[in-house]
């Protein structure tokens, strides 16, 4: 699939993620979804990643830590967001925990899959 594609696909999600978010949603058995609330969070972010660095053309390593801190940073503006726009829904510091191993999970699948590889010169800057 092309870099386009992926770039379709990860509009979709980020306005997925968005709603199911954003709309409260009525349980009837609280602890089961609070547990499962977290793997959910997991997931939701690692296909976020995944995608969005899926729809990259060039991938290069300040590209890639500029789509990790922009989605680290969007799954801590939905977490306010819930706290003020909704009635059912609060913020929660774990979410944001849960948001950030998506974040890793969706990461190293991708560096995975396409085989990238980091060298140390890859971390270092350039004099």
């Amino acid at each position: 699939m092309e870099p386009k594609h992926y770039l379709i696909l990860t509009i979709f999600w980020v306005v997925t993620v968005t709603v199911l978010s954003l709309v409260s949603i009525n349980i009837s058995s609280p602890q089961v979804f609070e547990s499962s609330d977290k793997f959910a969070h997991i997931f939701l972010y690692s296909i976020l990643t995944f995608l969005t660095l899926k729809s990259m053309k060039k991938i290069k390593f300040k590209i890639i830590s500029i789509i990790i801190l922009s989605i680290f940073v969007y799954g801590i503006i939905i977490e306010v967001l819930q706290k003020l726009l909704t009635q059912k829904r609060s913020a929660d510091f774990y979410d944001v925990v849960a948001n950030s191993f998506g974040i890793l999970i969706g990461f190293l699948v991708f560096s995975f899959l396409t085989k990238m590889k980091f060298n140390i010169q890859t971390f270092k800057s350039k004099k």
